[in-house]
């Protein structure tokens, strides 16, 4: 049992620093391309346009590729360590039973109606001049008529919904919850 134990704490050494590396190298190539998109602002992306209406400008096209690419990097990231969990506690005897439990826990699609009946209620909070929200309807409508059904509150706030006080946030929870 020693023996095996040695060979887990090699196996997760080696997988840890290959983890480590994957993730340093994904950094930097990510950075590159933001830096690189951001860079063809104006100049090789072009605006959205159908003959003289353009519905988005080339800052919107840029800003939409550089949030594309951050969910692919968030989502490699993300799929990485659900894949590195599994492998890590299958290098253990006394975990390698958990390795597949969790690999099903992973790989099982959420049940959203399920979800939904448990939750109660489920409040989305968009912003409608959002530059990282491409879409405001379309965005609402995915979230009140799917599975989820979740009441959706506009906020009329400049910008991202990240701010220190955000009162229109606030009142929508306190209608929901308070």
């Amino acid at each position: 049992i020693v023996r095996a134990i040695l060979i887990g704490i090699g196996f997760t050494t080696i997988t840890a620093a290959a983890f480590v590396l994957i993730v340093l190298a994904m950094g930097r190539v990510f950075r590159a391309v933001y830096a690189r998109l951001d860079s063809w602002r104006s100049t090789h992306v072009p605006a959205l346009r159908i003959q003289r209406l353009e519905l988005l400008t080339a800052d919107q096209v840029t800003n939409g590729l550089i949030l594309l690419a951050k969910a692919v990097r968030v989502t490699a990231l993300i799929a990485l360590v659900f894949y590195l969990v599994p492998l890590v506690l299958s290098f253990f005897p006394w975990t390698a039973s958990l390795a597949d439990t969790v690999s099903e826990w992973i790989e099982t699609r959420m049940d959203e109606k399920a979800a939904a009946a448990h939750a109660g209620a489920i409040v989305n909070v968009i912003s409608t001049n959002d530059p990282n929200q491409m879409n405001a309807d379309a965005t609402a409508k995915v979230w009140r008529d799917g599975a989820l059904g979740a009441d959706v509150v506009f906020s009329s706030t400049p910008g991202h919904v990240s701010g220190r006080e955000e009162p229109e946030v606030l009142d929508a929870v306190l209608k929901h919850f308070g």
